[in-house]
């Protein structure tokens, strides 16, 4: 409901979502309204509206970031309770925080809305933002991110490889994880429309920050001062 009079109010007041206009509006249609609406453009709620359906796209952001986080925090759980040599180091936890998962998070920043965000039904206000199966899904990806670095550690210590080289191969299995989260990535931000296109070759979008990331990998990698350890073909 949008108004501007006093005898507007009494419907602005009733209305589930009210808008006020600010340039002409009367006080007490300003006072009534849910949202003040600035230049009195009516072309400026369909933006707003746009905008806040945009929003929910913060979701891909949480949906990539706590399994991330979730798994490297039952890896050190799980070290700690079990009484086992940790196996992330402060170094390797900090380089998962700043050149991985903090980096690829970003680039949901650029993504553009859907070229149909307008077409849905308005969505149920008393719906939570996270779904059961998103819950569901982060659980999931933290307990196989968990299972999957500690059962490479366990396993190489169970060969005979020393600590140093035990946690060389889980540093390798991180990076490999890389394509694990590139996969989650595409699948979470995959949706047919033309607009992704587009914003691939006008922004710094999932794609390009893959590749600075890939690149920054290799070279820390291979750089002489990494503390890095060879590996065996076995290894890899």
């Amino acid at each position: 409901m949008t108004g501007d009079g006093v005898n507007d109010a009494p419907a602005i007041k009733r209305a589930d979502v009210s808008v006020a206009m600010g340039l002409k509006g009367t006080d007490a249609a300003r006072e009534a309204g849910d949202i003040m609406l600035a230049d009195d453009n009516f072309a400026t709620i369909s933006s707003a509206v746009r905008e806040g359906r945009d929003i929910y796209n913060d979701r891909k952001f949480v949906l990539f970031m706590l399994p991330t986080n979730g798994g490297k925090t039952l890896v050190v759980t799980a070290a700690i309770l079990s009484e086992l040599t940790l196996q992330l180091t402060s170094a390797q936890v900090l380089w998962i925080n700043m050149g991985t998962s903090n980096t690829l998070g970003l680039t949901f920043a650029f993504e553009f809305p859907k070229s149909d965000v307008m077409q849905p039904p308005p969505r149920n206000p008393w719906k939570p933002l996270l779904s059961w199966f998103f819950v569901w899904r982060i659980l999931m990806v933290s307990v196989l991110m968990m299972t999957g670095t500690l059962g490479l550690f366990l396993w190489e210590l169970d060969r005979g490889a020393s600590l140093e080289s035990a946690r060389a191969i889980r540093r390798r299995c991180n990076r490999g994880d890389g394509n694990v989260r590139l996969c989650s990535i595409a699948v979470v931000s995959s949706n047919p429309c033309p607009q992704r296109e587009r914003a691939l070759r006008q922004s710094l979008g999932p794609y390009c920050y893959c590749r600075l990331r890939s690149t920054a990998c290799c070279l820390c990698t291979y750089q002489p001062d990494a503390g890095t350890l060879p590996l065996d073909p076995s290894d890899v």
